[in-house]
């Protein structure tokens, strides 16, 4: 009895299409929709995860419901086939027991003998009066249960149609997530690949502005070394048109002194013989005398001056190389600017310094070697200087 009457409670539910429709409703209104578009910008990255979620937990509650419905459609059954065997054993029709008893096979045996003994064959003709209603009471039995096992293989196929309708639009939410989310991941790849592009287009980019720095740089020194080698060329050419001019002048004040000396001498021969009187001779003695000093002073002014337009000649190629380097300085400073390259002019000027020391060293050795026989006044002493702004 118990049993029984857990089975009415059972019974008694709300019928499990219009909770189907509800829940399917409900589902497709918050969770696939509602649900998609609010957590849309929070959850972005979890999206493929919560919806599956909620796929498996659906389809779980889809599983318990039906399970629960199929047991509940095994329980009327088979107390509709109780019913129908009563029925059978009071009408006696042994061809539905022998039907129905294949369906209590697994019944004890106990029970079987029971409802065996149970079956009485009426006698009487008072209860043949009850077959027409009792086979009329059968017919409409089997007339509901025939149109309950449609309504309910119906019921079924709708479900089984819902349950393949929710999955093919699960599928195809899962094949437009994922088809998004490479849709996402093919224009972050374009993405990183148009900034490496633009990376490398970049670094080549400074590359060649290096190589053209460098280029620039090294033709800019040579120039400064074409310069400085023409202007030391032509001042050593004017230096030396000038040397050669005093030495000239020179020869020809030896040579006008020595013509005079020489009239001199023979002034002096004709006065010493004109002359005989020792104090001509003294007179003339000091005269030579005075002219030999006159001379050697002006030898050594001579000198001095020549020694003095020497030292001018030094300080204004001196001068001039200072100026040239601090203008080359002040442009190499403006072209490092324009490509930004970031050097002071200390470093530029030991740079050049020590560019310029490497380059004329070897020069100056064999300078210094061919010029090795001469005197020391002759030598040109020449240094490159660097100054710091």
């Amino acid at each position: 009895m118990e049993k029984k009457i857990k089975r009415k409670d059972d019974s008694k539910s709300i019928k499990p299409s219009n909770i189907e429709k509800n829940h399917m409703d409900n589902y497709i209104n918050y969770t696939l929709k509602k649900g998609y578009k609010e957590n849309k910008d929070v959850y972005k990255n979890d999206m493929i995860d919560l919806q599956m979620t909620q796929l498996i937990e659906h389809l779980y509650g889809l599983k318990m419901k039906l399970q629960k419905e199929k047991k509940k459609e095994k329980i009327e059954k088979i107390e509709k086939l109780e019913k129908k065997e009563k029925y059978i054993s009071r009408d006696n029709f042994p061809n539905e027991k022998k039907k129905y008893m294949s369906i209590k096979k697994k019944r004890s045996e106990t029970d079987e003998k029971n409802n065996y003994n149970k079956l009485i064959i009426p006698k009487s003709n008072q209860n043949m009066k009850y077959v027409p209603e009792l086979l009329r009471a059968i017919d409409i039995y089997k007339n509901k249960h025939t149109e309950e096992q449609k309504n309910r293989m119906d019921t079924e196929e709708k479900y089984e149609q819902m349950v393949r309708n929710l999955k093919k639009k699960h599928i195809s939410e899962i094949n437009e997530i994922k088809n998004n989310i490479l849709e996402d991941v093919n224009l972050l790849i374009q993405k990183y690949r148009t900034i490496s592009l633009k990376l490398l287009n970049i670094t080549n980019k400074k590359e060649l502005e290096k190589k053209k720095i460098t280029e620039i740089c090294v033709s800019a020194c040579k120039q400064f070394e074409d310069d400085v080698k023409d202007k030391a060329k032509i001042s050593m050419e004017e230096y030396k048109s000038h040397i050669m001019y005093s030495v000239n002048k020179i020869k020809e004040e030896k040579h006008n002194l020595e013509k005079k000396m020489r009239y001199m001498q023979k002034q002096h021969e004709e006065e010493k013989k004109i002359l005989e009187d020792e104090k001509e001779t003294i007179l003339l003695k000091h005269k030579i005398k005075e002219e030999k000093t006159l001379n050697e002073k002006i030898q050594s002014e001579r000198f001095l001056e020549k020694r003095n337009i020497i030292n001018d000649l030094y300080s204004k190629v001196d001068v001039q190389i200072k100026n040239y380097e601090e203008n080359i300085i002040r442009v190499f400073l403006d072209i490092l600017t324009k490509h930004d390259i970031k050097m002071d002019a200390k470093e530029l000027s030991s740079y050049i310094k020590n560019a310029m020391y490497n380059y004329y060293k070897d020069e100056q050795i064999d300078k210094s070697r061919q010029n090795g026989g001469k005197r020391e006044e002759d030598q040109i002493n020449y240094a490159f200087t660097c100054t710091n702004n």
